[in-house]
């Protein structure tokens, strides 16, 4: 029966009472006839009981011989009586009646007061009562459970639905440090129950530990790793890209959280294994059946932008090439020829056998990919000469001093706003992330990295994003180890176009935007803001929107943030635990654009302000 639902007001039928043969008294023990007793009305301290309640009583009392377990106390009225103590008692049995369960006149075992005892008494017996304690009851259920009953059986004899059974069962299995905990109030019910998503008790001693081991607060992301031990869930990419039959079908099992809307994959290895083997599907596909060069997976791809486009000159139509030739690029007029034009190279058999693609599965489990791509020629140099090159860097070391230093704590949810500047590695990461943002519009506007390099050569190398003789992050930083003279000559040997392409690949490599070097050099966030300033604001979106890993920052950044992300991008307050937290944010963020304060530039706007498109 629905938690909501109202109870059936079945009728009796007339003569039917006859039918029912009515449990014999027990010796000396007086009772009453249903149908003569009275509620207490004024008399009984206890006015409110829900009917979801009364509907469990009965069907407890159904199950126990028809009888409730404590005599009704009553006073006499006449040849009737009214009821001081169980008048939550005699509603279900009432309630009983009306179903066709007991006769009108079924005996109910009283014992008598006087009529001026019955409001004391029924004071007496509610405050003098004693709660059970949660782990009590669930242990109860589990005992239950051990001597034989079903699950179905004991929803019936409780009046609850089965999922609650399953529930109650799942937290009086808990390992005993658990429900030890709970008892003495470390945790409470929410925390015990996130315990139930993993049977394995040494694994919950183990998140015990560290969910207590913090200071201060409760570390619930560390508890639910711990339990969830990496497991995807079903709404993620590499689930949804396996598919869910073809899961269960190679003998993968699921496992529902009884408490939230959760499910977990419970063999990771079938499902990575499926994973891998239908990514080497698509890539065979894509190279066999599509016709292209080469096809590569972006995990296995270092900063994909620093990767060459096929050049499209030969199939340019004189109209095309009159509208690429006019202005900027990143014009309206231009970017959309550029597109339908690189939409229409692709398609040719020619282009695809010169070229590649590199792809990637995105968040809804869909392939994505980027075509007519070059592979990249190998620029690597040899380990003595850039341990000569990196010798005596002063700035990079600054920078791993800095980030040598001890981790500060992860803060306690209430702490949300200030929560992503206390993560060093954090802020780090992201900075990077803005970095390969613009490298990657530097790349698609050569011009703009000629002024920014032009730029560079006249100003001060503080303050200044782009580090000549390729003194950038060492994550987008590039070596060769071809003299001068050579280089000068291959150079020369290029078309302008391509001077200026190997022009804005070098400029990308000597970004700079770490926000530890930021702490070095306070100049250099002026810097960065005023060169993603020169970039087309779609452009660097959709740059920003393929370099920021946003379900990776959720994971590692405070369940708080991923709530106050919602909060900004208008979803209203989400809840759950701290993965739920990460898989709602990341959703939202993505499909409104919402980025965290440090990759915030120019181009932002906020999603509340926009309608949900940043």
């Amino acid at each position: 029966m629905d938690a909501a639902a109202e109870f059936q007001e079945d009728t009796w039928p007339k003569g039917a009472d006859a039918a029912l043969e009515a449990p014999p008294p027990l010796p000396d023990e007086p009772t009453m006839p249903l149908d003569r007793l009275d509620e207490g009305g004024d008399d009984n301290v206890r006015s409110s009981a829900s009917k979801v309640e009364i509907e469990a009583l009965m069907l407890s009392i159904m199950h126990t011989g028809k009888r409730p377990l404590q005599p009704l106390v009553v006073a006499r009225i006449g040849d009737r009586a009214r009821v001081g103590a169980g008048n939550r008692r005699l509603r279900a049995l009432k309630l009983a009646q009306k179903r066709g369960l007991i006769p009108k006149d079924h005996p109910v075992p009283v014992r008598f007061a006087a009529e001026d005892e019955l409001y004391e008494i029924s004071l007496t017996e509610n405050v003098m009562r004693v709660q059970l304690h949660p782990v009590d009851e669930f242990e109860a259920f589990s005992h239950l459970r051990d001597e034989g009953l079903t699950i179905p059986q004991i929803a019936d004899r409780f009046g609850l639905k089965e999922l609650a059974v399953r529930q109650r069962l799942a937290l009086g299995n808990l390992a005993p440090e658990v429900r030890k905990a709970w008892r003495d109030g470390k945790i409470g019910q929410e925390q015990a129950q996130a315990f139930t998503i993993c049977d394995d008790a040494d694994v919950q001693r183990q998140a015990l530990k560290a969910g207590l081991a913090s200071k201060g607060h409760y570390n619930h992301y560390e508890v639910n790793r711990i339990l969830r031990a990496d497991r995807d869930m079903i709404s993620s990419g590499r689930f949804a890209f396996v598919g869910r039959d073809a899961y269960l079908a190679a003998g993968g099992a699921l496992r529902e959280d009884l408490f939230g809307d959760v499910v977990l994959v419970e063999d990771p290895d079938i499902l990575s294994r499926l994973y891998v083997d239908k990514i080497a599907a698509v890539k065979r596909d894509l190279v066999t059946v599509e016709g292209w060069a080469f096809a590569e997976h972006r995990d296995h791809v270092e900063r994909s932008f620093l990767w060459n486009t096929l050049p499209l000159d030969q199939w340019m139509t004189p109209e095309e090439r009159a509208i690429l030739s006019k202005g900027s690029p990143h014009a309206p007029a231009a970017w959309n020829t550029r597109r339908e034009l690189m939409a229409r190279v692709a398609k040719l058999p020619e282009a695809r056998a010169a070229s590649g693609v590199i792809f990637s599965v995105n968040h809804k489990g869909e392939i994505e990919i980027d075509p007519l791509r070059l592979r990249p020629v190998d620029e690597g140099l040899p380990d003595e000469a850039e341990d000569a090159e990196d010798e005596g860097d002063e700035t990079d070391e600054a920078i791993d001093a800095a980030l040598d230093e001890p981790a500060l704590p992860e803060p306690a949810d209430e702490d949300a706003g200030e929560a992503l500047v206390q993560s060093k590695p954090l802020l780090e990461d992201l900075s990077e992330q803005l970095g390969d943002a613009i490298g990657e519009c530097l790349v698609a506007e050569p011009e703009l990295a000629l002024l920014a390099v032009t730029a560079a050569l006249n100003s001060s190398k503080w303050g200044s994003p782009v580090r000549l003789h390729r003194d950038g992050s060492p994550a987008r930083r590039s070596h060769s180890d071809a003299a001068f003279a050579a280089e000068l000559a291959r150079l020369g040997a290029l078309p302008y176009d391509a001077v200026l392409g190997e022009l804005a690949r070098a400029v990308a490599g000597a970004l700079e935007t770490r926000s530890s070097v930021v702490e070095i050099d306070p100049k250099l966030q002026g810097g960065i803001s005023a060169l993603v300033g020169r970039i087309a604001r779609e452009d660097f979106r959709a740059a920003l929107s393929r370099s920021f890993q946003v379900r990776a920052f959720f994971d590692r950044a405070p369940g708080a943030v991923a709530r106050a992300a919602a909060e900004e991008a208008g979803a209203g307050a989400i809840k759950g635990k701290k993965a739920e937290l990460a898989e709602r944010a990341t959703e939202i963020a993505q499909k409104t654009g919402w980025l965290p304060p440090s990759l915030r530039t120019v181009h932002y706007q906020a999603p509340a302000a926009s309608g949900g498109a940043a």
